[in-house]
Order: C-alpha cells, then sequence, then structure tokens
C-alpha cells in the first residue's frame, strides 16, 4: 500500500504587518492561503495529510472550527521547533496579509505605476526614503495582485460552500438582512501579559465603539433594520453564515472586518476609523464589489456612536 503523503504548510515572505495571533493575521496570513493550496492539492492526491504551524490557541481553536467541515486530513502541530523540524515536503505560503498591505500601501501611488516600468527604480530621489530593492519588491508584489483576488474568491466560494445553513445555524436568522453593529469582544484571560502570548492586548482591550444599544435602537426606529453583533462570541462558521446574510456593517476598524470577504455584492462596510492608516479592507471590498467607506475620527480608543457620528453612519446609509 503506497505510504500517505504529508505536506507541511510553511508561510512565507520575510516581513509582517501583525502577530499570526491576531485574527486578521491569522486569517489572511495563515488560514486562507493555507485552505487554498491544501484544497488544490487534494485535489490531485485525495489521501495526502498536511501540517499547519500553531498560531497560538484561540486561533488555532478557530482552525479547528472551519477545516473539518473540508473533509480535508490535516494537523495543527503545537510545537514551533517539532514543526520546524518535520521532514514533510514544504508547501511555500505566501502570505495573503502581507500582499493586501503592500497593494494598499501603493494605492496612492497610483499616478507613478504607469510609468515604472519606464523609469530606471535607481532613481531613489524620484521617491521619498526608498531604495531600489524595496521599489523593484513593492512592484512584483503588484504584478500578483490579479492571482492573490482570483485565490481569495476561489477560496472563498470554497469555504461558503462548506456552510450548512441549516437547523443548527437557525439561532442566526435574527440578523439576515439587517445592518450589523460590531460589537469587540473582551479578550480571553490567556491574553494577558504573563500570558505567554506575543499579543498583550486583543479585542475591546485596543479599542471599541461605545454605545451601540442606543445607536440600534435609533437606527431601527428610523426604518434601519439593524442588530448588534459580536462576532467573537460566535465560531468561525456562524460569522461567515452571518456575514453573507447581512445588509452590512458598521464598526470601529479592527479584526471584524476581515469577515468582510464573506458580504454578498452591494453590500456596504462603515468603518469608523481612529487611525492614521485605512484599513486593508480598502483594496479588498472594491474587488469584492462591496461599498466601502471609512469616517475618520480623532486618535481615540472608544469614541461613541452618537450625535454626528451616528448622523454621518445614516447618511451614508440612506444615501447609498
Amino acid at each position: 500500500m503506497k505510504p500517505q503523503k504529508v505536506y507541511k504548510m510553511v508561510h512565507t515572505l520575510g516581513k509582517t504587518y501583525g502577530p499570526k495571533e491576531r485574527f486578521y493575521h491569522f486569517f489572511y496570513g495563515y488560514l486562507l492561503p493555507s485552505i487554498d493550496q491544501m484544497t488544490k492539492i487534494a485535489t490531485e492526491e485525495p489521501s495526502c495529510h498536511f501540517l499547519m504551524e500553531s498560531c497560538g490557541p484561540l486561533m488555532d481553536e478557530k482552525a479547528r472550527e472551519i477545516i473539518p467541515l473540508s473533509n480535508l486530513s490535516w494537523e495543527i502541530i503545537e510545537d514551533q521547533q517539532s514543526f520546524q523540524l518535520n521532514s514533510a515536503t514544504v508547501v511555500e505560503v505566501k502570505r495573503w496579509d502581507v500582499l493586501l498591505r503592500e497593494m494598499q500601501f501603493f494605492q496612492g501611488y497610483g499616478f507613478f505605476l504607469g510609468i515604472l516600468k519606464k523609469i530606471n527604480l535607481a532613481t531613489k530621489s524620484f521617491f521619498v526614503d526608498s531604495d531600489e530593492h524595496r521599489y523593484k519588491e513593492r512592484y512584483q508584489l503588484l504584478r500578483q495582485k490579479k492571482s492573490l483576488l482570483r485565490s481569495l474568491k476561489s477560496t472563498r466560494n470554497i469555504i461558503l460552500s462548506w456552510i450548512d445553513r441549516g437547523v443548527n445555524m437557525k439561532h442566526l436568522d435574527i440578523y439576515d438582512n439587517k445592518f450589523l453593529l460590531l460589537k469587540r469582544s473582551p479578550p480571553p484571560e490567556s491574553y494577558q501579559q504573563d500570558g505567554g502570548w506575543s499579543v498583550r492586548k486583543y479585542g475591546s482591550s485596543r479599542r471599541g465603539l461605545m454605545g451601540l444599544e442606543n445607536a440600534a435602537k435609533l437606527m431601527n426606529d428610523n426604518g434601519i433594520p439593524c442588530a448588534i453583533f459580536e462576532a467573537g462570541a460566535f465560531s468561525l462558521p456562524e460569522q461567515i453564515a452571518v456575514f453573507h446574510a447581512c445588509r452590512g456593517v458598521i464598526g470601529i476598524y479592527g479584526a471584524e472586518f476581515a469577515n468582510l470577504i464573506w458580504m454578498k455584492p452591494k453590500r456596504q462596510a462603515i468603518v469608523v476609523n481612529p487611525r492614521e492608516a485605512s484599513s486593508p479592507s480598502i483594496v479588498l471590498a472594491p474587488e469584492l464589489d462591496i461599498f466601502y467607506k471609512e469616517i475618520p475620527l480623532p486618535p481615540e480608543s472608544y469614541p461613541e456612536l452618537t450625535g454626528k457620528l451616528l448622523e454621518s453612519v445614516i447618511e451614508i446609509i440612506t444615501r447609498k
């Protein structure tokens, strides 16, 4: 009998914009690109087995909620050294979170893209604080955009096909076709400074949108159907089902918007952003035909969804 072939998913691109223990970076940097590669390989070799590195207990739990729905043969190696030393065949997996951030970086340089092929990229004076290697590298990343988006959309459709909105998800019907006011979850106890994690803040301990109850009442009273949704309180398959069936989402800049990929075309995503940098979703949303709008705010970790801010949200929804 032919022995089962084992593959090890090794994530490439040395730079990183965030640790794998945070949901967004786990989701786009590890889970989705791994599923993309595993499903492609398993199509040709149905009996193969896959090894994934640990992204910490909380994210490993999320992986274990979704991948078994695929009938893929896989396991997570929690010890990093054991994973690195394992002799399985290496599959290089490009981190999509890094690629999306690189594409976002260049979004403001659209004027230059048409002439990058013609100029000498070593002309450092043309770009402030640039160097030849950096811009050659980033230009190459841009050339991968079509391939990345094709893989993202394919993986999205594959995972959606795994989700069964049957009797086990009947409790999620209350969110269907409504605007979701996204409530951030508190960090688990293990995300404390002495908990052995590489991240010290998570979820609502980083930032949060306050006054959701009053905002929801006012919006519903004005004929805008909405519901408060705490994504972190639900399993990953449940989150996927809710985002896929909603009318739109409203929340503060955070990992919850990683789920934007599941939304249907023509839906709305409104991000209250107290940070200087935009979310990488600003790159992805147009490719998914999702109306995306950021409302910039002065730096504040816990703004309240009331007054002029709520008026702006309602105006965006009704104007669209």
